[in-house]
């Protein structure tokens, strides 16, 4: 079985104009994660480590934070960097005055092995952000 990223959505869940009850947020996209960074939060008395990263649809990217219930596949390896994923779950926030994709739940990791499409490095694709300056912003 073969499987293709779900082509230009990232455009569509960077769209500003694209609200919480639009149709694309209970679609399940299947991406590649091209980025993982580990934040931490202690704004309460308890540490929270919380996990950002990338993911692409093999032409643009978009910047996404991963719900605390995704850090046991994180740190398993399970879920990498240019790990294949189909998100189950997503909506959208506004964190510090910043647009955030979401995902809440557990995604499904796809073998590399059946991903039919090439890998999108993040330095030469468009962002689908409108400052289109590398993965750093």
């Amino acid at each position: 079985m073969s499987h293709e990223l779900t082509q230009d959505i990232v455009l569509k869940m960077a769209d500003p104009s694209v609200g919480n009850n639009d149709p694309i947020w209970k679609s399940q996209p299947i991406l590649q994660v091209v980025m993982l960074k580990q934040i931490t939060s202690n704004k309460t008395s308890q540490v929270q480590e919380r996990k950002r990263g990338a993911v692409s649809d093999g032409k643009h990217y978009v910047q996404v934070m991963f719900t605390t219930q995704l850090n046991d596949l994180i740190e398993e390896d399970q879920l990498q960097r240019l790990s294949i994923i189909k998100i189950k779950h997503m909506t959208c926030n506004i964190m510090q005055d910043k647009r955030w994709v979401v995902f809440l739940s557990p995604a499904t990791t796809l073998p590399r092995s059946t991903f039919t499409h090439g890998i999108c490095p993040m330095q030469t694709h468009c962002c689908a952000r409108t400052r289109c300056s590398g993965p750093d912003h």
